[in-house]
């Protein structure tokens, strides 16, 4: 109940739970340009939210709305 969102394990289908936030700095990410638009698609620094499977430990990660929210403005 304390989590936004109800992200399912791939691999089981059990509901994976929040661990934490990782920011990736610049130092940390080496992004693809993509050669028709000259940039990438995410610019370090940004943050992903970790989540770990209760059942099988499966890891999954997607990066946070903020940071999803300044991506699409990008490229508007």
């Amino acid at each position: 109940d304390e989590q936004e969102d109800g992200i399912q394990c791939e691999r089981c289908h059990e509901y994976m739970l929040l661990a934490g936030h990782q920011v990736v700095g610049a130092n940390a990410f080496k992004p693809h340009v993509y050669a028709a638009v000259e940039r990438s698609f995410v610019q370090a620094p940004f943050t992903v939210k970790m989540y770990v499977c209760p059942a099988c430990f499966q890891v999954s990660q997607q990066v946070s709305e903020e940071d999803r929210m300044k991506t699409v403005q990008q490229f508007l």
